[in-house]
């Protein structure tokens, strides 16, 4: 496995509106489930903060493919979900292949409704992720079926599955 295959992603504002928008400290989420991978397979994901980076969405859509990944995880509150699809869309358009997750509170609390209105998402992690993250990537970077990992709503054919 190599360092580029799983990146995560915490997305660019579409338009700075407030401080928040352009953070000088990093998202906490992605550097947990980045640092959960480490320590528990031998993934060295990627991480990009597209806030504290200052990134666009082009860039972070450039930053991205540039690294040909398989897996990109997307965290993302309500405010960020459509930014985080705009670019998981942008990534698949490029490459259908990778597969597209997203975590975080928009996710969590809404996750069926998230994965019918984002067709760019291919996998929605419910609540604290790591766990379930961790198996999703393993499973499929190793060509196994992530399809009975608890805590995942995803797309089979026309139905919505959640694993609880």
């Amino acid at each position: 496995m190599n360092n580029n295959e799983v990146i995560l992603v915490h997305p660019p504002a579409r338009k700075v509106i407030e401080h928040y928008d352009e953070p000088d400290y990093p998202h906490i989420g992605i550097a947990y489930v980045g640092g959960y991978l480490e320590r528990n397979s031998k993934l060295k994901p990627y991480l990009i903060d597209a806030k504290l980076y200052r990134y666009n969405i082009r860039t972070t859509i450039d930053k991205i493919l540039e690294r040909n990944p398989r897996i990109v995880g997307f965290t993302a509150k309500t405010h960020e979900v459509k930014t985080a699809a705009l670019v998981a869309e942008k990534i698949k358009e490029k490459n259908p292949n990778i597969l597209t997750v997203l975590g975080g509170f928009h996710a969590s609390f809404l996750p069926e409704r998230s994965i019918k209105e984002f067709p760019s998402i291919d996998v929605i992690v419910v609540g604290e992720g790591e766990l379930s993250f961790l198996d999703l990537t393993v499973k499929h970077l190793g060509g196994e079926s992530y399809q009975n990992i608890k805590g995942l709503v995803y797309r089979k054919g026309e139905k919505i599955i959640n694993n609880g």
